[in-house]
């Protein structure tokens, strides 16, 4: 008798994120660019909504504003099934803004994706207070400090970062790279060239001189860029 496949919740929820979490007070997140990255290559036709609030017409804004705070609101969609979450927006101390800038609303999008794509398996035990999945066991070297593990991306979308203005890294590098060549197999020369001068204009200069910093800023553009170009040909 054949083996029956794995379900995409089983797939995802195999993989080891903790080298990919970082806490913020008593919040702990995932880097949503590797999220991404880890959700397409075991789901490659996946792809994700985020909501707009607002009338038909009149000005509609990518949140919503409530007596109680602002809010996000983000589908995942992944071998089609949809998980949908909802983020408040938060400012650099994890309160609740009610006129938040462009800068909170952008990060919590990020933030309220990566959830999504939790509910989906991957990463979904560091909300509960688990540090790994289930059935993987603790090495007994030295744990990896987060930024010297191998080829991880820092998105590290923090102002304050400690080393936001040190030199982009080769791992950021090449996953930019990767991320613009795909916009020429989805897209086509001329969309993505559009889009590249469109990014271009918001990024001057090499890619090769840019900080840390400013690399995590061009990855998120790329990955945003990105998506609102698959929802208006999906």
């Amino acid at each position: 008798m054949a083996e029956q496949k794995k379900s995409l919740f089983e797939r995802l929820s195999e993989i080891n994120v903790s080298g990919f979490a970082e806490k913020k007070g008593h919040f702990t997140y995932l880097s949503w660019a590797w999220a991404v990255t880890e959700l397409k290559k075991i789901a490659p036709e996946a792809y994700w909504t985020i909501h707009e609030f607002g009338y038909d017409g009149v000005s509609r804004q990518p949140y919503m504003q409530t007596e109680a705070g602002c809010f996000v609101k983000v589908t995942v969609i992944a071998e089609g099934i949809e998980m949908t979450q909802v983020h408040p927006v938060l400012d650099h101390s994890n309160n609740t803004v009610k006129q938040p800038n462009a800068f909170e609303v952008n990060t919590s999008i990020m933030r309220c994706l990566t959830k999504a794509i939790s509910l989906h398996g991957l990463g979904l035990y560091i909300y509960a207070g688990e540090d790994l999945p289930e059935g993987e066991k603790e090495p007994t070297t030295d744990k990896v400090p987060p930024y010297a593990v191998k080829d991880r991306v820092n998105t590290g979308h923090n102002p304050d970062m400690q080393t936001g203005g040190a030199k982009s890294t080769a791992p950021q590098l090449k996953y930019i790279k990767s991320l613009r060549s795909q916009y020429l197999d989805d897209f086509g020369e001329a969309v993505a060239q559009q889009a590249m001068d469109k990014l271009d204009k918001l990024f001057p200069g090499a890619v090769t001189d840019m900080t840390k910093q400013m690399a995590s800023n061009y990855i998120n553009e790329l990955l945003q860029e990105h998506a609102r170009l698959m929802s208006e040909i999906g």
